[in-house]
């Protein structure tokens, strides 16, 4: 068995300085934290083709230097992890079930440098890992409960 290219793959133009990607567990939506332009990119996966389609506005801002996303079990709230000194929080989205827009619901305090973030499988304990104080957060969905209710 020889040596063979991979086969060519559609490129998609992202923000600056692109860190992370998660999939909401449906699979039919991708998203992408880019640090340099404080975004998250917005994609639709067509079931048939398997192939990516961006989300028309095709990012949405966070709080600054987003280094980390996760999207919840339940498929209805994204979290990004904003690094920057003047954000150092957690800003929750909504994903709007038909579309895959993140909507924005709120930012929380997150220690210092939150770099990375991560929701438990029961969709109730959001944890963040802070990097200038190398400790961990976990958050009980205060925030998301309090986005919703505001919202």
């Amino acid at each position: 068995m020889g040596w063979q290219d991979p086969p060519a793959y559609p490129e998609f133009r992202l923000g600056y300085l692109p860190e992370a990607v998660a999939v909401d567990p449906t699979g039919r939506f991708v998203y992408v934290a880019n640090r340099g332009s404080s975004d998250v990119s917005m994609f639709a996966v067509d079931a048939t083709s398997r192939t990516l389609r961006l989300l028309q506005p095709e990012r949405v801002k966070t709080g600054g230097e987003p280094q980390s996303i996760a999207v919840d079990p339940t498929g209805r709230f994204a979290y990004v992890a904003n690094f920057s000194s003047e954000a150092n929080s957690v800003g929750m989205y909504r994903i709007e079930m038909t579309s895959g827009q993140l909507i924005p619901q709120a930012d929380a305090p997150a220690g210092q440098g939150p770099i990375s973030v991560a929701i438990d499988p029961t969709s109730q304990f959001v944890y963040v890992a802070n990097y200038y104080t190398n400790t961990l957060l976990l958050d009980s969905r205060v925030l998301c409960s309090r986005a919703v209710r505001e919202g």
